[in-house]
């Protein structure tokens, strides 16, 4: 449970949790934007995530925030993500993709 965590004498003691929480989310065209309780505002390229990146614009609009502001689902696009995964450091497969989607478009 977040925010409770066993001590060593095995009883519970309240910790408050200063996981990061989504109060808004949305989709652009080319990203997902969201907007953090404490007022931070994140943009992430939706090429990072091969099923947002699939979906139709309608099914990239359902997205609904969950677990507390922790995960972010989008359910006709099967996708989840947490928010803490939003925050992380780029895998090196997606700025791969990314550097390529940025080629791609120069060329075009």
């Amino acid at each position: 449970m977040a925010g409770v965590r066993l001590g060593r004498s095995g009883a519970s003691q309240y910790v408050p949790d200063s996981s990061p929480r989504a109060s808004r989310a949305r989709c652009t065209r080319q990203e997902i934007v969201v907007t953090l309780t404490d007022g931070r505002v994140l943009h992430v390229p939706i090429a990072w995530f091969d099923r947002l990146k699939a979906a139709s614009p309608e099914a990239r609009r359902r997205c609904k925030i969950g677990f507390g502001g922790a995960f972010l689902h989008w359910p006709d696009a099967g996708e989840d993500i947490s928010v803490e995964r939003l925050l992380a450091p780029p895998c090196p497969a997606c700025l791969e993709k990314m550097r390529h989607e940025h080629k791609r478009q120069r060329a075009a």
